[in-house]
C-alpha cells in the first residue's frame, strides 16, 4: 500500500460499487397532483316571514330591530347571500349584521334584521338572493320590513260612580296597552287598531245595548277604554249582559287590512242582582278578563289582565 500514510492502514470499503437496484427504484418514483373539479353550485332559501306574523296576514314581513331566522342550504359552495330591492322606500335589511355574506356548503341558520321600515305603498319588494359569482341561484319570497301590534293588556284606571247624579255613568275606565313585535311601540306609526265588541244575551236594563266598535286609531299611542252603563237611574232591576271584545289592525307598510290582533281577546260581564232584604236597592257588578273569543268575526286568544273592582250599589 504505497499510497498509505505512515502509521495508518487502509481499510477496504465493502460494496463500494454503485447500487444499481436502488438507483433504478428511485428513478421510477412519480408524484402525481390531482385537482377536484367543483360541481355546479346550488342554493335553497327558506321562507322569509316574521315569527309573530298572524296566519291571517298573507303579506310577508319581518320586524325592524330584532332578528328573523331563515334556513339556507348550499351545495358546492361558496355562494354569496344578499337582500335584493333595498332602498329608503322599500326598506333595508342586514344579514348577520352585513349587507352580504358568504356561505360554504351545508345548511345554515341565517339571521335577517330589518333596519329601515318599508314606506306605505312600497310593500313586498324585498327578497333574499343567492349568487355564484354573477349567476343567480335562488330567490326567496318577497317581503317587507314592518312592525305589527300584539299582546293586548289592560289595567284599571278609575271607577265611575256618582250616586248623587241619577244621570251619571256607572262602570270603570281601563288603560289599554300592547306590544310591538319590534320591541318599540313607536315603530307602529303606520299601523292602526280597531276594537270590536259583540253583545250577547242582554236582559233587563241591558236588553237594548247594541254592539260597539271603535274606528281605527293609531297603534303607536296607547288608549283608554270605558266600560259603563248610563244613565244610572235605569239600573233599577235584575239584569245581565255578556260582551266579547277582540281587536284587529291594519298595516299601511304591507297593505294588510283587518288582521286579528294576537292575544287581544276579552270577556266583559255585566250583572245586576237585588240586595237581600232591600227590594229597592241592587248590586251592580262589572268585570273584564282576558279570554279567547270571537267578536264580530274577529277571533283572538286571551289578552292579559283582569279588572274586577268592588261592586256598585244602584240605582
Amino acid at each position: 500500500m504505497a499510497d498509505s500514510e505512515p502509521g495508518k492502514t487502509a481499510v477496504p470499503i465493502p460494496n463500494a460499487q454503485p447500487n444499481a437496484h436502488s438507483n433504478a427504484a428511485a428513478s421510477s418514483t412519480q408524484v402525481t397532483a390531482t385537482r377536484r373539479v367543483r360541481g355546479p353550485a346550488a342554493a335553497v332559501i327558506g321562507h322569509v316571514n316574521g315569527r309573530y306574523t298572524p296566519a291571517a296576514m298573507i303579506q310577508h314581513r319581518i320586524p325592524p330591530r330584532v332578528n328573523t331566522g331563515i334556513t339556507v342550504t348550499v351545495t358546492n359552495g361558496p355562494i354569496r347571500l344578499i337582500v335584493d330591492g333595498q332602498n329608503a322606500s322599500n326598506g333595508t335589511v342586514e344579514i348577520r349584521g352585513r349587507n352580504e355574506i358568504t356561505l360554504r356548503s351545508g345548511t345554515h341558520r341565517v339571521n335577517l334584521k330589518g333596519i329601515t321600515q318599508t314606506s306605505p305603498g312600497n310593500g313586498n319588494n324585498l327578497r333574499v338572493q343567492a349568487f355564484d359569482g354573477a349567476t343567480l341561484l335562488a330567490s326567496s319570497n318577497t317581503f317587507s320590513v314592518s312592525a305589527i301590534p300584539q299582546n293586548w293588556r289592560c289595567t284599571l284606571l278609575r271607577r265611575l260612580d256618582d250616586p248623587a247624579d241619577p244621570n251619571s255613568e256607572v262602570g270603570f275606565v281601563v288603560q289599554d296597552r300592547w306590544n310591538s313585535d319590534s320591541g318599540q311601540v313607536a315603530d307602529l306609526n303606520e299601523s292602526q287598531i280597531s276594537e270590536r265588541i259583540e253583545s250577547v244575551g242582554g236582559v233587563g236594563p241591558f236588553a237594548a245595548i247594541r254592539n260597539v266598535n271603535s274606528g281605527y286609531l293609531g297603534a303607536n299611542a296607547f288608549t283608554e277604554d270605558t266600560h259603563s252603563v248610563a244613565p244610572r237611574r235605569v239600573l233599577n232591576r235584575i239584569g245581565s249582559l255578556n260582551q266579547r271584545q277582540a281587536s284587529m289592525f291594519l298595516d299601511r307598510r304591507t297593505g294588510a287590512m283587518d288582521i286579528p290582533m294576537t292575544n287581544s281577546g276579552y270577556a266583559i260581564n255585566f250583572n245586576i242582582t237585588q240586595r237581600r232584604g232591600n227590594p229597592g236597592s241592587f248590586i251592580f257588578e262589572l268585570t273584564k278578563r282576558g279570554a279567547a273569543v270571537t267578536a264580530l268575526g274577529v277571533t283572538s286568544a286571551a289578552g292579559h289582565g283582569r279588572i274586577s273592582p268592588p261592586s256598585f250599589l244602584v240605582p
